[in-house]
């Protein structure tokens, strides 16, 4: 097993991982270059390729990635719990990996790299082990954005967000029993309920 590797099919083949001969059309396999075991958690394509771990952020800033030019760059070192990150208003969420901080992960022109910033420390109270992220766009009736954070303690802790006005609040959602799964569709959102007879 290789934790910290970063493995791509050949263009085209997705079960094809034949080394080749670097060709930018054919398979990628990249290890992260870091003084510990990085076991990637996460890997999300938002305005760069970037790679969530167990012990830090990194991103591949080349576009389109290829054998020859993949380049894994470590960004900041705070490491993420493994639930699939969502991007919303032009930065990536992510879970931290105590699983008491929601991130948002987003590059900074000023710094030239990615700065990963809490986006729940005024709510830290809410957040509760996360296992799921799902999000919920702004539609005709409403310009909100919603970030729907699944709790392990079967809670679902929302974030109303729209960046363009400085609107950030967070509030707690029950019902009668644990919620176990979110997704949200088009602009509906479905929940799977374990309810207690």
């Amino acid at each position: 097993l290789l934790p910290a590797t970063l493995w791509g099919s050949n263009v085209n083949d997705f079960f094809n991982f034949d080394d080749g001969r670097a060709r930018d059309d054919e398979s990628i396999f990249a290890t992260l270059d870091t003084d510990q075991v990085n076991a990637i958690r996460a890997i999300f394509s938002n305005r760069s390729l970037q790679v969530f771990t167990s012990g830090a952020e990194f991103y591949v800033r080349e576009s389109p990635v290829t054998p020859s030019n993949i380049a894994v760059q470590p960004q900041t070192n705070l490491g993420a719990k493994q639930v699939r990150p969502v991007s919303i208003d032009g930065v990536t969420i992510f879970v931290q990996k105590t699983g008491k901080v929601l991130n948002q992960f987003v590059y900074s022109d000023e710094l030239q790299s990615n700065q990963a910033l809490s986006i729940s420390s005024l709510s830290s109270h809410l957040i509760k082990d996360p296992v799921k992220l799902a999000v919920k766009r702004g539609t005709s009736d409403s310009d909100a954005n919603y970030v729907y954070s699944l709790n392990a303690d079967g809670t679902l802790t929302v974030l109303n967000t729209l960046s363009s006005e400085d609107v950030q609040a967070f509030t707690t959602w029950t019902t009668i029993g644990d919620i176990q799964s979110i997704a949200v569709v088009d602009s509906l959102i479905y929940m799977l309920v374990k309810r207690f007879v």
